[in-house]
């Protein structure tokens, strides 16, 4: 028995991979980023913990910068940065070095926090 595909056949296979959405962020609904209720200990904390120690806390200090205790990320907020690091075209240069990027929320945790003075909360 031979098989025969019409020739409508192979143009609607040429056609079906036209369909396809490719933004998935519009597609899915995207979480809100809330920064009203940003802290240190449950926000910055945390995240420099989870983004941040393996270069620049504990025993580790690459470029001398130290991130695992407040007064130091106080110190390097206050003199610029701690954002400067985060925001393309600042001058400062691009961290973190390896792995990806700060989302969008994260730096405007961060940036919430610097202007809200770098509380001790």
């Amino acid at each position: 028995m031979k098989l025969r595909f019409p020739p409508y056949w192979l143009g609607l296979g040429l056609l079906l991979p036209a369909c396809a959405y490719e933004n998935a962020e519009e597609l899915l609904p995207q979480p809100t980023c809330d920064v009203s209720a940003v802290t240190y200990s449950r926000t910055i904390q945390p995240l420099l913990q989870q983004r941040c120690y393996a270069c620049h806390g504990g025993g580790e200090a690459e470029g001398n910068v130290v991130l695992d205790n407040l007064a130091a990320v106080q110190h390097h907020a206050e003199h610029g940065a701690l954002l400067g690091v985060l925001t393309p075209g600042s001058g400062y240069p691009a961290m973190p070095k390896s792995g990806f990027a700060l989302s969008t929320c994260e730096v405007a945790a961060i940036r919430a926090w610097v202007e809200a003075g770098t509380p001790d909360n």
